[in-house]
């Protein structure tokens, strides 16, 4: 799971795993979902606005290279990640 580019589009904002220190950490992210923790903790910035640009852009034109995964679709973090990395 972790030998790949990962996006996380979560309340108007991308996470991108490893894009710098700063950023949130996207596994611990996605624990909080799952665990009911999730807060919000930043507005919208047009920095968010940009990546999913360029996110959604990418995602169009490398549909057949890429995977989404919607985390409603699953009941916990395991079941995301067993997905995942069975899929691959």
């Amino acid at each position: 799971f972790d030998k790949k580019d990962h996006l996380l589009f979560l309340e108007g904002k991308v996470i991108i795993k490893n894009l710098k220190k700063d950023e949130p950490d996207l596994n611990l992210l996605i624990e909080e979902f799952y665990n009911g923790n999730y807060q919000v903790e930043e507005i919208v910035e047009d920095k968010h606005l940009g990546r999913m640009k360029i996110a959604l852009s990418w995602l169009v034109q490398n549909r057949n290279n890429a995977r989404i995964f919607y985390l409603k679709d699953f009941k916990s973090v395991e079941e995301l990640y067993e997905k995942a990395t069975v899929s691959d």
